[in-house]
């Protein structure tokens, strides 16, 4: 025997949820401006529109859903470099979306949603009112399932919070209004999942970045702290060289060189008997006696005794 319409809502009526006995009230759904830009696709379901005609077409006679779980497994599987693509389509139409979606809250449409939206946030209220007043008359003998459902409540503030929710959400059910204040709040919350979706993957990357650059900057400081005590070594070892070479040459008499030997002209010196050894054999052999008797491990030992190897710290 084929169902009635009113057979339809009894069944309806039926499949509403049920809370501490009570009957769930419908949820309030936001009504949807059909004015405003609609908000940009995420990064998969730009991938979905572009691939699932040609899925189709692969797949004649296949429903959707089992259809976009395929989707949903090709896109896991999907390259980094592909995904990206898609990736920077969705951050470009987001950034559009802002853009025009402040330029249409300027608008005299916006303004006229807006009132729109208060009025009927009015009427439910009054509706809600109504309601309550002939609530209270029936829960008077249900004081005890009352008492039970207060102490399963939250806090005062998260009460308060539902009340006011409650009073926004109370539609007549089984109107047109209704339908479309469901739809469009199912709308909204798809788009609301999907875009927290797509925050938690930019954390997550922000994140993995965040770490790889404290790991380099520790092994940045790592390095510079093993540089800063080479160049130490390195200038003490120069300075312990330049005492070797004055204490070898400090009796050697050069021409056109009076002056003492410190730690500030002992490499001009070096040059000028450098420059002098080439037309003087004598001194040369005497210079090249005197380097060859120089202890210089004397010179390039450490604090901790150990003898410094040049070579390794100028690698």
């Amino acid at each position: 025997m084929p169902s009635t319409p009113a057979d339809k809502k009894s069944d309806k009526a039926k499949k509403r949820k049920i809370i501490d006995g009570e009957e769930e009230k419908p949820k309030k759904k936001k009504i949807r401006d059909v004015n405003a830009p609609r908000p940009p696709l995420n990064s998969f379901l730009l991938f979905q529109r572009h691939r699932m005609p040609s899925l189709r077409t692969e797949n004649p006679g296949v429903p959707r859903k089992e259809l976009v779980i395929t989707l949903s497994g090709e896109w896991q599987n999907l390259p980094d470099d592909e995904k990206q693509k898609y990736n920077d389509e969705f951050l470009a139409s987001r950034e559009k979306y802002h853009e025009e979606l402040e330029a249409y809250k300027k608008t005299d449409a916006y303004k006229q949603y807006l009132s729109l939206v208060e009025t009927m946030v009015k009427e439910n209220e009054k509706s809600s009112l109504e309601s309550g007043e002939k609530t209270k008359k029936k829960k008077t003998s249900e004081k005890h399932d009352g008492d039970v459902r207060k102490s399963r409540s939250t806090d005062a503030s998260a009460m308060e919070r539902v009340e006011m929710f409650n009073n926004y959400i109370d539609v007549p059910i089984f109107t047109e209004e209704f339908l479309n204040i469901n739809r469009a709040r199912e709308s909204e919350l798809r788009q609301l999942r999907k875009s927290c979706v797509d925050y938690e993957e930019q954390n997550a990357n922000l994140s993995k970045h965040i770490d790889n650059m404290r790991a380099a900057a520790l092994k940045m400081e790592t390095e510079t702290s093993e540089e800063t005590k080479n160049i130490e070594v390195l200038e003490q070892c120069n300075k312990n060289l330049r005492c070797c070479l004055i204490d070898g040459f400090k009796d050697v008499s050069v021409p056109d060189w009076s002056d003492s030997l410190n730690e500030d002209n002992i490499m001009y010196f070096m040059e000028h008997l450098l420059s002098q050894c080439d037309s003087n054999d004598d001194l040369l052999v005497k210079v090249k006696s005197i380097l060859s008797t120089v202890d210089y491990n004397k010179y390039l030992q450490c604090e901790n005794d150990e003898t410094v190897d040049i070579y390794k710290l100028t690698d």
